[in-house]
């Protein structure tokens, strides 16, 4: 009886030797995967910036552009009629 006792201790002692190693290899995947996930959210977030950066320079060039079609747009009529008077006034003179 004693030496089935001494061996399902033996076997008992075994199999939590055998736990203990894998939960060792489980924990060290984890920090790999971890490891890997930080590497990662850190270049998604360097992209992010990148993007927001390229976003921002688009908004401006989008804000210029339209500043500069308001001014034309402002100041087209008045060349064109600026532009009819120089061309009445040339008629005139020629008649």
């Amino acid at each position: 009886m004693q030496d089935a006792v001494a061996q399902e201790k033996a076997a008992g002692g075994q199999r939590l030797h055998a736990s203990e190693e894998q939960n060792m290899e489980l924990r060290g995947e984890f920090r790999q995967h971890l490891v890997a996930a930080e590497g990662s959210i850190t270049q998604k977030a360097d992209e992010l910036k990148r993007l927001a950066l390229k976003v921002t320079e688009q908004e401006k060039a989008i804000r210029e552009a339209q500043h500069n079609l308001d001014a034309h747009e402002s100041t087209g009529p008045s060349f064109v009629k600026t532009a009819d008077n120089i061309r009445d006034t040339h008629i005139s003179t020629e008649q």
